[in-house]
């Protein structure tokens, strides 16, 4: 949600009233949401139009309120509603967040200094960067071992996102860098098996002219059995003769 499609609204006018300042948000800041629907306390009108026999004593004393339409079921995505909108909550809870809760949430963001900000544009190149050389760096030296700390490194890639916007309120979006981490993979993953595919064919065409066949391929499944000094083992070998072999 884009703080400031908002904040020249109902919100500033309403820190106004109270001699408060609100301070200029930066351009393409975002708006945090505190929850799902009724993150911010929410009474029923017929409430407030009988507080002594449903409300307690001075629940209203020195808060500021604002009235609006709002269901008392929230409504989901499949149902829709008037004045209900889409908030980063609903992917969980499938529940949309009405218009008047979306105006308090801009005005309690105004208040405190809540919104989000969006990265700026060196920091997106840093991080996408920052990404392809985790890959790189799990796959200096390849092999199949090399898994397990790769998918460890794509998932903490939306941890990290996470956060830096939960702590840091800053917005960074995580498709990019998640995209350069599974390219530099592929590549990566390709360049080695093409390395691997002409080092094999290289062994058997080098051995299969002195060796047998089963040697050739025991060789290029494994290039490291090959090396100066041979291999020693504990073998044993029979001689035989066949009688009346000669004659």
């Amino acid at each position: 949600e884009d703080l400031g499609q908002r904040a020249d609204t109902l919100a500033r006018v309403l820190l106004a009233r109270h001699g408060v300042d609100a301070p200029a948000t930066p351009p393409g800041a975002l708006l945090q949401f505190y929850g799902p629907a009724r993150s911010i306390p929410t009474l029923s009108y017929y409430q407030a139009l009988d507080p002594p026999a449903f409300l307690p004593p001075g629940v209203f004393a020195g808060r500021d309120v604002i009235v609006g339409f709002s269901l008392q079921a929230a409504p989901t995505v499949d149902e829709g509603g008037p004045d209900a909108f889409m908030t980063p909550a609903t992917v969980r809870s499938g529940a949309l967040l009405a218009g008047v809760e979306i105006h308090a949430t801009v005005a309690a963001n105004l208040m405190a200094g809540h919104w989000v900000r969006a990265a700026a544009p060196w920091a997106r190149l840093a991080a996408i960067c920052a990404a392809a050389g985790l890959a790189a760096v799990l796959l200096w030296r390849g092999g199949r071992v090399r898994l397990i700390p790769l998918g460890l490194g794509l998932a903490a890639l939306p941890l990290a996102v996470w956060l830096t916007l939960r702590l840091g309120r800053l917005w960074l979006p995580p498709l990019a860098p998640m995209a350069a981490f599974a390219a530099t993979t592929a590549a990566q993953t390709l360049r080695d098996f093409a390395a691997e595919r002409r080092l094999r064919a290289g062994l058997t065409r080098a051995f299969s002219h002195y060796l047998a066949p089963p040697l050739v391929e025991r060789l290029a499944r494994d290039p490291g059995a090959l090396r100066l000094g041979g291999d020693s083992r504990e073998i044993t070998v029979l001689f035989c003769d066949i009688r009346g072999f000669t004659a």
